[in-house]
């Protein structure tokens, strides 16, 4: 498959069908009044975003489905079911995520509130779709339990440990994910740039299947962004962070190479470490080592413009995406 049909065609179909279908959906969400509501404790200059709708992560949800199953007929056809099996699984691992997201956004609605289900009933019902996710690629033979060391150029076999590995690394980065989208167009302009490592590393491995799910991040992600660019016109929701985020995880393990997901999503990782830092540090000293958690919500704090956030983190994403992608080419 050329690099042109395999990547780049498919994210331009993707990028179209989500401005289209983005443009769709902002009335009906504005008609229906399913908006952001916004934390008192948050940065006092993003009250005027309360109102905006969101839930518009529910259009990448019906582009996968689309797209991906248009994909995946054309791969069993044309490659077989070991190709294209692994693609169905990654869809049904990050549409299940990105269900998940639409039970959370719809609490916050129905309640009034900022917060939706509890971060306990998030990370467990997280933690099932994980488990079916790698209990279909062992059913099909579509993964073993060595896990591969990037760099290193080894594997090591894990046995049963490499599960409870891999699902603690699915979990982290669909959380991680989630907390990154806290300014306006920062979560998807990152993805973009993860969809396009994923691109050249699914090009270099002839994985058909993450070709397909790195067309859907590039392409979904800069759709959105259309509407998503500060400022924003709608957000994503978590309905649109946990399928981006279990989309991105489950590539990493469908490529065999789980652990490059600390590199490529080093944003993502810095984000969930900073707050799980600031919460560890402040109930064991009552100080703070971040005027505010995540770390985007610090650098607003410290005066960066949301838009000088987002440059930031994408010039950090793109030099290490370059980094994870050297892991692919031979020593």
């Amino acid at each position: 498959m050329s690099l042109l049909f395999s990547f780049f065609l498919p994210m331009l179909m993707a990028l179209i069908a989500t401005y289209i279908g983005t443009k769709a959906v902002l009335p009906v969400l504005q008609k229906k009044k399913l908006a952001q509501t916004i934390l008192e404790i948050g940065p006092k200059w993003h009250k005027k975003k309360e109102g905006t709708p969101t839930m518009g992560g529910i259009v990448f949800l019906l582009v996968a489905l689309l797209f991906g199953v248009l994909a995946a007929t054309a791969i069993w056809q044309t490659r077989g079911a070991k190709d294209a099996l692994p693609l169905c699984f990654l869809l049904l691992y990050a549409i299940l995520n990105g269900l998940i997201g639409i039970k959370d956004d719809l609490t916050k609605f129905r309640l009034h509130r900022n917060a939706g289900v509890t971060p306990m009933q998030k990370i467990l019902l997280q933690t099932v779709a994980g488990a079916v996710f790698l209990a279909l690629l062992h059913i099909t033979d579509c993964v073993d339990t060595t896990l591969f060391i990037p760099y290193l150029s080894i594997t090591v076999e894990l046995s049963y440990f490499y599960d409870f590995i891999v699902l603690f690394l699915l979990v982290g980065i669909v959380n991680c994910t989630n907390l990154t989208d806290g300014v306006d167009g920062l979560c998807a302009s990152v993805v973009a740039v993860i969809g396009g490592f994923f691109g050249i590393a699914a090009y270099i491995s002839d994985t058909p299947a993450v070709f397909v799910s790195a067309s859907l991040l590039s392409g979904i992600s800069i759709g959105f962004l259309f509407y998503n660019h500060h400022p924003a016109r709608i957000f994503m929701g978590d309905t649109g962070s946990l399928f981006f985020g279990a989309l991105t995880a489950g590539s990493a393990v469908i490529l065999g190479n789980p652990l490059i997901l600390i590199v490529v999503c080093i944003v993502f990782v810095l984000e969930g470490i900073s707050d799980i830092l600031q919460v560890f540090v402040y109930k064991l000293t009552k100080k703070r080592i971040l005027r505010m958690a995540p770390l985007h919500h610090h650098f607003e704090m410290i005066g960066f413009s949301e838009n000088k956030i987002v440059l930031l983190f994408v010039g950090i994403s793109l030099f290490f995406a370059f980094i994870a992608a050297l892991s692919f080419l031979p020593l």
